[in-house]
C-alpha cells in the first residue's frame, strides 16, 4: 500500500480531478472513499459530483478524519472509555491542578485552567508524551492529565486509539470496504492526523489531492507536503490540470462595518437579480461571531436568507448569554453587582412577566440606587427590604416591591443550590429556575437555542457518574465551559441561504458562484495573534527540533491566512469581492486595508498605495450613507424607480425618493412623514423672539395637576445638573429619558473600572475590620499593610480574570498602580487614626434629608456617603473618596457647581449630629488627583456675613431658594454654556440629539429680549471659575 500526493493549482482543478477519479471507476457501483477536511466539504463534494454526472453517484462514502478514526475503532478492539459530561473536563482539570505541587504556575489565577486545557489539547494532538517536554510545571501537568483522561472519550482520544497498535490494519480496510482512499480539501494536518494518515496508507492505497497555489515553503500546503515527505516518503506528482481562469475581482471600502455589511447585502441582491442562487454565494471573514451577527443582520434587513457555516455558539446567543447570567447570579451570589443584576432582569430573552411581575427597568434602577444596592445578592435583598420598610407606602416603595419579590426568589434559589447534595439535585434546581424566568420563543431558530440552554443545565447531572462532589463554584465552571463549547447549527447545510462564516474555517476550498471576503483590514487578515503564554513559540520550536513539525507556531498564522486568501480567490467561479471598513467600528479608530488586498488589486503592476489603486478604479471607496443607489435625472423623468427597490430598508427607500433630482420635497415629505406639520410649528416657535414652551419655559399650572417639585426627593447631582442646564435636568429627572452618551476615549472605561475597584477595595477593607476590632485598634489595623493587601489581591485577582484591569499585557502595570495608590491611602488612614478618627459606617445611604429654604419651604435630598467617621471627641465626618483628576469643590454650592457637601451635612444632621459637630471631607485616593483633600466645617454655615461679603451659609440659602423658585416656575430653558456659540455644555451631553444645533444662537438672541427668564441663573453661573 502506498501514499501518493498530487499537487493541484487551485480548488477548480481539485474538483475537476475528483470528477475524473470518480469517472475512472470500472463500475458505477465500485466504492469511492473520500476523506475531507470538514463535514461541509463532504456535502459540497457530493453536490459537485452529482451535478457533474447529472445525478447522484452511488457508492460514494465521505469521511472526516475523526469520523474515519471512529469507524475504525468500532470495527477494532478499542478500549472502553466514558464520555465526558457537559463541561466536566475543565472542572476536572481544576481538581487535578489542586493535587499538584507547582513551582511557578498559579492554578487558581483566573483564566489559567482554560488556557491550560487548550495547551494540553495541543500537546495531545501532537502525540507528545511528558518525556518530550522540558522539566517544569507543564510537564507535570501533562503527565497527570494524560493519566486522568486515559479512561475518557473525546475528539482527541479517537485519534489516540485509532493510531494505537491495538487497532489492526484490518479495521481500517473494513471501514473503507477494501477500496482506495482519496484525500481532498485538507491543507494542514496535526501530527496525530499525520500518524492516522500513516496507518491508512499502510492499510489501503491513499491518493491525496493537495491544493498548493504557491511554491512558498512557508505556506500550510507546502509545510504539510514537507512533513509528509519526511515521515511517510510518499510519491509526489504534479497534476497536468491547468489553473482555471480567475473570476472577476472587485474591491471596495466603506466608512464603518455596518455600512460594509449593508453594501454586501446590496450586492448580493444584485447577484440574485442575475439569477445566482443565494446558497451559491458565500461571505467569509476572520472577525468571529460579531461579524457573523452583523452580516446576517444586514442580509436579514435585505430579506436575503443566510446560513451560518460555523453555527452559533450558545454563550454568544442572546438566550445563552442570559442563561449564563442566571447561573452566575445563583451560583456566585457574592459577586453579583447591581448593574449586572438589573441588566439581566431587563434582558430581552427573559419572559415578559417573570414571577407575574411587569418589568420596569428604569424605575427599578432608580429604586436600587435610592436603596443603596451595590454588590452581593443576599446583601442587596436585605438592604432593599430595609429601605422599603423605611419608605412605607410611598410611590418609590411600591415601585420597588416587584423588584424585591424577584430578589427574594433569586436568593431562595441560590440558597437551595448551596445546600444541594448532588449534581443531579443542582441540575433540577437550575432547570427549574431556567423554566421560571425564560419562556419558549416562537421563532424556530431561537427554539433550538432555548432547548440547547436547557439541555446544558440538565446535563450537569452526569457529573455524579464521575464521583465529583457538587459545589457552586465547580458548577459555574462546568456551565461556562459547556455554554462556551456548545454550538447550535442550522440543519439546512449549504442550502439555507448565503453561507456566512470564517475564511479559514470549514468552507476552505469550497467553490461558490460569488464569494465575498469581508473585513479584510490590517491586523485582521492576516491576523496578528498573541502567543500561548504557557507554551511560547520559542518553546514550541525547541520541541520541533527534536520531533519535527510536532506543534504549530503562532508566527505562522499570517502564512495560513495568506493561503486562505488564495483559496478564496480561486474558489470564486463568477465574482470575487473583498472589502474592509475604514474604521474598526462605528466610533473606533481608523483601519487600513490588508496587504493582501493591495497585492491582489495591484496585480502584475506591483505593490501600490491604496490611494493610487482608488484613483485607478481598482478599489471603490464608498462613503457612508443610508442609500446605496439613487435614481438619476433620467430615471426620475421616466418614473423608473427600479434602481431603488433593492435598498436595504424602507428608511433608505424614503431617503432615495426625497433626494432624487427634480422632486418637490415639500409636497412629498408630508406624505412620507405625517408628523412634518408639527415639526414645522416647533421650528417656527423656536425662532420666535421670546422664550416659550418650545424652549423649555413651561406653564407650571398646565403641565400637571400634581406639579409639586419640592415634595420630590433630589440628589445633589440633580441640583448641579439643573444649574448647569435646566433642559437636561428636565429630560433626565422629570421625564426619565435615557440619554445616548458620547463614546468615551479608549482608556475611559479602564479608568472608571480602576476607580470603582479602588473604592470597593477600601470599603471591603474597612468592613473586614469588624472581624479584628476585638483584638486591634483601628490605628493598629490601618498601620499594618497586610490586611489591605489581602483584600486588594483577592478583588484584583477576580477583576483581572473578568478583564476589568484592561488588556492582559497591561494588567500587571494597572494592578501595581492600584496597589501603590492604596498603600498611600492606607498611610493617610493610619495618620488620621493616630489623630483620633475611626470609621463608623461604610456606604451609608440617606433619604428624605430635609434642608430649609426661604418662604418656609423645604428641599429634600437623598444619596450615599462613602464613609462616616467619628472622632474621639464625638465629632462626625462624612468622607467621600474620588479617583479622578479633580475633586468636587466643597464650597461648590456658592455657584451651583456641587451640592455634594451640602447633601452630606444634611444627612449627618438627619442622623442627629449637631451641625457644629459635623464636617465633610472630599478626598482624592489616587495619584491622578494628587491625593488632595478639601474639608468643610458645619459651623462655617452658621456664621453671618457683612453687607459687602455674604457668608457661605447665606449664599447657600440664596442658591437653594433660587433653584426652588425656578423649579416651581417650571423653567427648563436649555443653557449651552459660555461662549454661547461654542456650546461647551453640549459637548458631552447625552441629550444633545434632542436639542437643535443652533441652541447657542437662539439662546443668545432670546436672552436679550426675555432677560427675566434667565437673569438669576446667569448670575449664579458667572460665579463659577
Amino acid at each position: 500500500m502506498a501514499l501518493t500526493i498530487e499537487i493541484l493549482p487551485d480548488p477548480a482543478a481539485n474538483d475537476l480531478r475528483l470528477t475524473q477519479l470518480a469517472g475512472e471507476r470500472s463500475s458505477p457501483l465500485d466504492r469511492l472513499n473520500l476523506l475531507h477536511g470538514s463535514a461541509l466539504q463532504r456535502l459540497s463534494t457530493q453536490r459537485m459530483l452529482a451535478e457533474a454526472s447529472g445525478g447522484a453517484l452511488a457508492a460514494v462514502y465521505g469521511f472526516t478524519p475523526v469520523d474515519l478514526a471512529q469507524a475504525a475503532l468500532q470495527l477494532g478492539e478499542a478500549r472502553e472509555r466514558r464520555t465526558w459530561p457537559s463541561g466536566a473536563d475543565l472542572a476536572t482539570l481544576r481538581r487535578v491542578l489542586g493535587t499538584l505541587s507547582l513551582e511557578k504556575l498559579n492554578p487558581d489565577a483566573p483564566g489559567v485552567a482554560s488556557a491550560l486545557l487548550r495547551t494540553l489539547t495541543d500537546l495531545r494532538e501532537a502525540a507528545l508524551s511528558p518525556d518530550d517536554l522540558p522539566e517544569g510545571d507543564l510537564r507535570r501537568i501533562h503527565s497527570a492529565w494524560l493519566e486522568t483522561v486515559s479512561s475518557w472519550a473525546d475528539r482527541t482520544s479517537r485519534y489516540e486509539d485509532a493510531i494505537d497498535a491495538a487497532t489492526p490494519d484490518s479495521a481500517f480496510r473494513e471501514a473503507l470496504g477494501d477500496a482506495p482512499l482519496i484525500v481532498s480539501g485538507i491543507y494542514d494536518l496535526t501530527r496525530i492526523q499525520r500518524l492516522l494518515l500513516a496507518r491508512l496508507s499502510a492499510a489501503v492505497d491513499v491518493r491525496m489531492l493537495l491544493v498548493a497555489s504557491s511554491d512558498d515553503a512557508a505556506s500550510p500546503a507546502q509545510r504539510t507536503l514537507s512533513a509528509l515527505r519526511n515521515e511517510l516518503n510518499p510519491r509526489v506528482i504534479r497534476s497536468l490540470i491547468p489553473a482555471a481562469a480567475p473570476a472577476e475581482e472587485r474591491y471596495f471600502s466603506t466608512g464603518d462595518p455596518t455600512a460594509e455589511a449593508d453594501e454586501i447585502a446590496s450586492r448580493v441582491l444584485q447577484l440574485g437579480g442575475q439569477r445566482v442562487a443565494f446558497h451559491r454565494i458565500a461571505v467569509l471573514h476572520q472577525q468571529g461571531a460579531p461579524a457573523d451577527e452583523r452580516i446576517c443582520a444586514a442580509l436579514e434587513r435585505a430579506e436575503v436568507p443566510s446560513w451560518r457555516i460555523g453555527g452559533r455558539r450558545l454563550s454568544q446567543a442572546p438566550v445563552g448569554h442570559a442563561a449564563l447570567g442566571l447561573a452566575g447570579i445563583l451560583l456566585d451570589p457574592e459577586h453579583v453587582e447591581r448593574s449586572g443584576l438589573l441588566d439581566w432582569i431587563s434582558h430581552r430573552s427573559l419572559c415578559e412577566r417573570p414571577l407575574g411581575q411587569t418589568r420596569r427597568p428604569a424605575g427599578w434602577e432608580r429604586a436600587a440606587l435610592d436603596a443603596g444596592l451595590t454588590q452581593g445578592l443576599h446583601q442587596m435583598e436585605q438592604r432593599l427590604l430595609a429601605w422599603r420598610g423605611s419608605t412605607g407606602t410611598s410611590e418609590a416603595g411600591e415601585l420597588a416591591e416587584p423588584l424585591g419579590e424577584l430578589l427574594g426568589d433569586l436568593c431562595q434559589r441560590s440558597r437551595e443550590l448551596e445546600e444541594c447534595g448532588s449534581w443531579g439535585a443542582a441540575a433540577d434546581a437550575l432547570v427549574g429556575a431556567y423554566e421560571t424566568y425564560f419562556s419558549k420563543p416562537s421563532l424556530p431558530g431561537d427554539d433550538d437555542l432555548f432547548e440547547a440552554a436547557r439541555d446544558s443545565f440538565d446535563q450537569l447531572r452526569g457529573h455524579d457518574a464521575i464521583g465529583a462532589e457538587w459545589s457552586p463554584n465547580d458548577g459555574l465552571t462546568a456551565l461556562n465551559r459547556a455554554f462556551g463549547s456548545r454550538v447550535v447549527r442550522d440543519p439546512r447545510r449549504l442550502i439555507g441561504g448565503v453561507n456566512v462564516g470564517a475564511a479559514s474555517g470549514p468552507a476552505r476550498g469550497i467553490r461558490y458562484e460569488a464569494l465575498f471576503v469581508a473585513g479584510a483590514a490590517e491586523r485582521v487578515f492576516p491576523a496578528v495573534g498573541r502567543q500561548d503564554p504557557l507554551l511560547t513559540d520559542d518553546e514550541r520550536t525547541a520541541i520541533n527540533a527534536r520531533i519535527p513539525n510536532a506543534l504549530a507556531l503562532q508566527r505562522e498564522r499570517s502564512d495560513s491566512d495568506r493561503h486562505a486568501w488564495a483559496l478564496a480567490r480561486g474558489a470564486a467561479v463568477r465574482q470575487f469581492t473583498a472589502s474592509w471598513s475604514r474604521r474598526s467600528s462605528a466610533v473606533g479608530g481608523p483601519a487600513r486595508s490588508s496587504s493582501l488586498i493591495l497585492e491582489s488589486a495591484a496585480g502584475s503592476v506591483g505593490l501600490e498605495p491604496e490611494s493610487a489603486l482608488v484613483e485607478r478604479g481598482r478599489i471603490e471607496r464608498i462613503d457612508t450613507a443610508l442609500v446605496t443607489r439613487r435614481p438619476g435625472q433620467e430615471q426620475v423623468e421616466a418614473e423608473d424607480w427600479s434602481g431603488v427597490v433593492g435598498v436595504p430598508d424602507e428608511r433608505s427607500l424614503d431617503l432615495a425618493l426625497l433626494t432624487a433630482p427634480g422632486v418637490d420635497i415639500s409636497a412629498l415629505l408630508g406624505q412620507i412623514r405625517p408628523e412634518t406639520e408639527a415639526a414645522d410649528r416647533a421650528r417656527r416657535e423656536r425662532n420666535a423672539p421670546r422664550f416659550s414652551e418650545y424652549d423649555g419655559l413651561l406653564d407650571a399650572d398646565g403641565i400637571a395637576d400634581d406639579w409639586r417639585p419640592l415634595e420630590r426627593i433630589w440628589t445633589a447631582s440633580a441640583l448641579e445638573t439643573y444649574v448647569t442646564c435646566p433642559y437636561r435636568f428636565y429630560l433626565q429627572q422629570i421625564i426619565g429619558v435615557q440619554g445616548s452618551t458620547e463614546p468615551a476615549g479608549p482608556d475611559r472605561g479602564q479608568l472608571l473600572n480602576r476607580g470603582r475597584l479602588m473604592r470597593r477595595i477600601l470599603a471591603s477593607w474597612v468592613r473586614e475590620y469588624e472581624h479584628f476590632k476585638e483584638d486591634r485598634t483601628w490605628f493598629e489595623y490601618s498601620d499594618s499593610p497586610g490586611y489591605l493587601n489581602t483584600v486588594a489581591r483577592r478583588i484584583l485577582d477576580s477583576a483581572e480574570g473578568s478583564g476589568l484591569l484592561g488588556p492582559p499585557a497591561g494588567a500587571s502595570a494597572t494592578r501595581n498602580g492600584i496597589l501603590r495608590d492604596l498603600d498611600r491611602a492606607r498611610r493617610r488612614e493610619a495618620s488620621e487614626a493616630r489623630d483620633g478618627w475611626r470609621p463608623l459606617e461604610v456606604n451609608a445611604a440617606f433619604d428624605d434629608a430635609p434642608i430649609r429654604v426661604s418662604k418656609n419651604r423645604t428641599l429634600r435630598l437623598r444619596g450615599m456617603i462613602d464613609r462616616i467617621d467619628v472622632h474621639a471627641s464625638g465629632r462626625q465626618r462624612a468622607l467621600s473618596l474620588f479617583t479622578g483628576r479633580t475633586v468636587p469643590e466643597v464650597r461648590g454650592f456658592v455657584n451651583g457647581s456641587s451640592f455634594l457637601s451640602v447633601a452630606e451635612l444634611t444627612a449627618l444632621s438627619q442622623r442627629g449630629v449637631a451641625i457644629r459637630e459635623a464636617e465633610v471631607e472630599h478626598r482624592s485616593v489616587s495619584s491622578r488627583g494628587k491625593f488632595e483633600s478639601q474639608t468643610l466645617q458645619g459651623e462655617s454655615l452658621m456664621s453671618s456675613g457683612g453687607a459687602s461679603a455674604r457668608s457661605d451659609g447665606e449664599r447657600l440659602r440664596d442658591t437653594l431658594a433660587l433653584i426652588a423658585d425656578r423649579l416651581e416656575a417650571a423653567n427648563f430653558i436649555p443653557y449651552p454654556g459660555t461662549p454661547l456659540r461654542e456650546r461647551p455644555n453640549c459637548r458631552r451631553c447625552p441629550y444633545e440629539s434632542v436639542c437643535t444645533v443652533d441652541v447657542g444662537r437662539r439662546y443668545e438672541h432670546k436672552a436679550r429680549q426675555h432677560q427675566d427668564a434667565v437673569r438669576d441663573l446667569e448670575i449664579l453661573r458667572r460665579q463659577r471659575v
